[in-house]
């Protein structure tokens, strides 16, 4: 047991090293002062297609590492601990849901990184809420089969909220949970209002 875990913890500092020293980002970046909707019925709109997110000059710039699982319940649908490499991840404020960062997961599974040009943003000084506020909740959302599934991080700082990036490498675990986003109970009233939009305007037809 002892010689598993030392393996994967060598393993995974050896994948942190080299996003260390790799260049930044080329892809598709959401604009730094992006909100999702409070029900987050906008998030496919908003995120699908999306490789990264850019970060206001005047932001903060906090890169984190560490182990990004399943829990029990959301292992059942998956059938695996890990989030496998390649899956699009990313961390929205909790208050204004606000996309201040996004998750480099790979290359290997059931490893993340916000080094090499990923990371989440927060105010800096003389800041106009470019991005996190400190101790402002994070939530974590996963891309999986066509959905975004809920997440937190469960150990190191950003447990508490985002912190101030001293060291600007932390470490600290994500785990990813079985509820979807949008929740079904938030789809549902979306239906219902459609159809009873339709339902008006046949009437008035």
């Amino acid at each position: 047991m002892f010689k598993a875990i030392t393996i994967r913890t060598a393993v995974f500092l050896l994948f942190v090293l080299a996003l260390c020293t790799s260049g930044t980002v080329a892809s598709t970046m959401l604009d730094y002062d992006t909100y999702l909707a409070s029900d987050f019925s906008d998030i496919h709109t908003v995120l699908d297609g999306m490789t990264g997110v850019n970060h206001d000059t005047d932001a903060s710039w906090y890169q984190a590492a560490g182990f990004i699982t399943f829990n029990a319940a959301m292992q059942s649908i998956m059938g695996v601990v890990d989030v496998p490499a390649g899956t699009p991840v990313w961390a929205i404020t909790e208050s204004d849901h606000q996309v201040v960062g996004f998750v480099k997961i790979g290359p290997a599974d059931g490893y993340y990184s916000f080094s090499g040009g990923y990371g989440i943003f927060g105010d800096g000084p003389g800041s106009s809420d470019a991005g996190a506020v400190l101790g402002e909740q994070l939530i974590v959302a996963a891309a999986i089969s066509g959905n975004y599934y809920s997440g937190s991080f469960v150990t190191g700082p950003l447990v508490s909220g985002y912190a101030e990036p001293d060291p600007p490498l932390v470490l600290g675990n994500i785990e990813i949970t079985d509820t979807i986003l949008p929740e079904p109970a938030a789809l549902a009233l979306l239906a219902a209002g459609g159809i009873g939009l339709l339902l008006r305007r046949r009437r008035r037809a």
